[in-house]
């Protein structure tokens, strides 16, 4: 989720005030929560609202502290020897000084141009962790560190406190808002932190039931489906909790019935016997209607 889309979640100007924003937020939460709203799609639309206000919050914060320029330190001053020191440690060691009032500086101390990137990341890089490296342009060279925690979801913005600004650059941006995009995975989806997995089986299967195998984020499971299953869950192999990997939500395995394409002469004998052997309410109940339909006259043109 963008910053254009976060405000427009919440309703709010792009201009707003983080306090508009509380209330926009609080505004939403009174009539979407789940608690107070029981409609099948007031969890979803909680959770947008939740990643829209992070990503509001965050930026409008930021925007205060950089508007508010660089605050004098309680700290005992240093002499201009010192700072001098301290600035050419800076260089040696790596890592440029960031400053949350005055923003992202360059290491010559003047400030550089708002930034806005997406993060693309693989599905087990968002749901275990890691550490990411992000380059600016070949013009200006700034280098970043991001620190990915375990169950990053879709579209999340990434908190101040996980970039770390390598030193190595010509300019670094003033204000940096970095969203992740996971990467489409061949075998699991993800909708907010709902971890699921659509195996394909025979209706035949399906109607059965019995043990498939399934992956799951740690490897192949073995699962028992029930017969005409919609779903089922498989408890701590899911999406983990941000933060803490090792507490893990369930994931969703829904199979998808596939029709065979086509039948052959044994395939069509087997069902016919199966038809002819099956003793199904509903079927029977149908044919007994129409006998009596036909036994009333019904069927009789009228004179």
């Amino acid at each position: 989720m963008d910053l254009t889309h976060a405000f427009s979640e919440l309703g709010l100007a792009l201009h707003a005030t983080p306090a508009q924003a509380k209330t926009a937020y609080r505004t939403l939460a009174k009539r979407w929560h789940p608690d107070v709203n029981r409609s099948p799609d007031a969890d979803t639309r909680m959770k947008h609202i939740n990643v829209a206000y992070a990503a509001v919050i965050a930026h409008l914060t930021l925007r205060e502290r950089v508007a508010a320029g660089p605050q004098p330190s309680p700290a005992t001053p240093q002499r201009p020897a010192a700072a001098a020191a301290r600035r050419g440690a800076a260089r040696s060691s790596g890592f440029a000084e960031f400053d949350w009032r005055a923003g992202f500086t360059r290491v010559d101390g003047r400030q550089g141009q708002p930034t806005q990137r997406t993060l693309q990341l693989s599905l087990l890089e968002a749901a275990f962790g890691c550490v990411k490296r992000i380059r600016g342009s070949a013009s200006d060279g700034w280098t970043l560190l991001v620190r990915i925690h375990p169950g990053t979801c879709d579209g999340a913005v990434i908190a101040p406190q996980d970039i770390r600004i390598c030193a190595s650059v010509q300019a670094l941006p003033q204000t940096i808002t970095l969203s992740v995009r996971i990467v489409k995975h061949p075998l699991f989806q993800l909708e907010q932190d709902r971890l699921s997995v659509h195996v394909p089986i025979s209706i035949w299967r399906w109607v059965l039931g019995g043990e498939i195998t399934v992956p799951t984020l740690d490897g192949l499971a073995r699962v028992h489906l029930p017969p005409r299953a919609s779903a089922v869950q498989l408890q701590n192999q899911g999406w983990p909790r941000f933060q803490q990997a090792r507490q893990r939500l369930p994931l969703w395995v829904v199979p998808q019935r596939v029709y065979p394409a086509g039948l052959g002469d044994g395939d069509r004998r087997l069902l016919q016997a199966l038809d002819a052997a099956a003793r199904l309410p509903e079927v029977e109940g149908w044919k007994r209607s129409l006998q009596d339909w036909a036994e009333s006259g019904a069927t009789q043109a009228p004179a």
